[in-house]
């Protein structure tokens, strides 16, 4: 949900507004992405507010969930986009569309353990717990990647783990169990499925994305891995 300024400066003139609506409603501005508190006074400044003495951090703390703090900000939560829709200030918002066509997908992981854990990544995503959905998610893939390569790859990893080697004698153990794969910083795991053909580079570059998690960009993350990770492996 995003709102643009020229409709974002007629909502929070609304008459009878709380502030801490208002604040809900100017991190909607623009795009999804967190919003520092300046970067509100910001806005809220150029669409008529004066918010120079607000104390923006604790009001926000203060909305019972409807906003959290997060890596780069502060974001509006699914409980306070419903909360916003039920005082009329946005258009219903049908955050569960998109969990839906999740949930479609499940039925493709043939594995059982492996649906029930991505299932309950989705369950965080309807929650509006993007960033945990996000986190669910790369540990199971990562995990499953293991299995994967351990039980199909072994060979070709541990040659590719030799060739990396910064100094020819003095070559790296090579991985004789799963948990040895942790002993390799994730980064360079993934490129070395790339190398071997494990995981395209459209994959690999989803699982090192640096990610400012908000609805949307959870929904497309966990569908990548759905549709090239866990139905795949």
């Amino acid at each position: 949900m995003e709102l643009p300024r020229s409709q974002l400066k007629g909502l929070v003139h609304t008459q009878g507004i709380s502030r801490t609506d208002q604040l809900l409603l100017l991190l909607l501005a623009d795009d999804t992405k967190p919003k520092l508190p300046k970067s509100l006074t910001a806005i809220g400044k150029d669409v008529g507010l004066r918010m120079a003495k607000w104390h923006i951090s604790d009001m926000l703390r203060r909305t019972k969930g409807l906003a959290i703090s997060v890596p780069g900000g502060w974001e509006v939560t699914a409980a306070g986009l419903d909360h916003l829709a039920a005082r009329g200030l946005i258009g219903a918002v049908h955050i569960a569309q998109p969990a839906t066509d999740l949930r479609a997908l499940l039925p493709k992981i043939t594995n059982q353990r492996t649906r029930e854990f991505v299932e309950e990544a989705v369950v965080c995503y309807e929650a509006g717990a993007y960033r945990g959905s996000v986190v669910l998610s790369w540990i199971g893939s990562v995990s499953l990647l293991y299995e994967h390569v351990f039980h199909n790859k072994l060979a070709e990893f541990n040659a590719e783990l030799a060739s990396r080697a910064s100094n020819p004698k003095q070559k790296p153990k090579p991985v004789v169990a799963i948990d040895d794969f942790t002993d390799i910083k994730e980064d360079s795991f993934l490129d070395m499925l790339q190398a071997i053909s494990v995981i395209g580079k459209s994959v690999k570059d989803e699982l090192k994305g640096s990610l400012q998690i908000g609805q949307n960009a959870a929904a497309a993350h966990l569908e990548v891995l759905i549709k090239n990770v866990f139905t795949k492996f």
